[in-house]
């Protein structure tokens, strides 16, 4: 029978979409057009519905209600996203529709996307010293205080001619340079690295994050950056920890690919 609704539908339509072929249907004399009769049922013949949620809780609220036995959840950490497939394939059955879907996109922090967004972007000096006033709040060690003082340094300085930069037993920088107002020498001294205690999602746990300092002396400019150490590695930790709580809240009521 539901191949002999498909010749119809091909005939009429000129579509042979097999989706068409579950439900009701009237054959129009008029034209000899055929009518989906599916507006006039009860309820639709099968959910069609891809939403997002922006809540891992929402998330699996939503795959505990209207999952199946065959429901799948895809976990894709460098989008940072998981999607569920409610109707997924059926191993003896076969293809499913895969039309009924729910996604969640882990909320990245903003202090997170600060950070990694200026990761490695060289700055002009008294640029990065304002970079790092504005957000030395999220610096762990050396002290706020300490990093704040520094940064103000970086921008009283900005009319003298860098001459070199080496670094130090103790874990510094030190710069030295000419004022070029009256030719005295002098030097500058920063960390070579600094700790952040920032959070990768949202109302997420903070993690420890190296940043190295970098810098280039150019024509008696100076101009700094940071590289952070591994990042990928707390996204992917982060990620992990949504993943196990998702896991977790499903019960195994179904099957996780990633």
């Amino acid at each position: 029978m539901q191949d002999f609704i498909k010749q119809i539908i091909a005939a009429v339509t000129g579509t042979a979409n097999a989706k068409k072929a579950d439900g009701d249907y009237a054959v129009l004399p008029e034209g000899h057009t055929l009518q989906d009769l599916e507006e006039y049922q009860e309820r639709p013949r099968r959910i069609e519905h891809a939403i997002s949620v922006s809540t891992a809780r929402s998330f699996i609220k939503y795959v505990t209600d209207f999952s199946t036995d065959y429901s799948v959840v895809f976990a894709y950490l460098k989008q940072q996203q998981f999607k569920a497939v409610l109707d997924y394939h059926h191993p003896v059955n076969g293809a499913g529709w895969c039309d009924h879907t729910v996604t969640y996109s882990c909320p990245i922090d903003i202090r997170w996307k600060t950070w990694t967004g200026q990761n490695g972007n060289p700055l002009k000096q008294v640029d990065f010293a304002r970079f790092i006033e504005d957000n030395q709040i999220d610096i762990v060690k050396p002290l706020g205080a300490d990093i704040l003082a520094i940064a103000k340094e970086l921008q009283a300085k900005k009319a003298i001619e860098f001459k070199s930069g080496q670094n130090l037993s103790n874990g510094d920088i030190q710069f030295t340079y000419n004022e070029t107002t009256n030719g005295a020498a002098g030097q500058l001294a920063i960390p070579e690295t600094f700790t952040l205690g920032i959070p990768v999602y949202e109302e997420g746990d903070k993690y420890e994050v190296t940043a190295r300092l970098r810098y280039r002396i150019s024509d008696g400019g100076l101009v700094l950056w940071y590289d952070l150490l591994r990042p990928d590695r707390m996204e992917e930790d982060a990620f992990k920890a949504v993943e196990t709580e998702i896991n977790k809240g499903l019960a195994d009521k179904v099957t996780f690919f990633n």
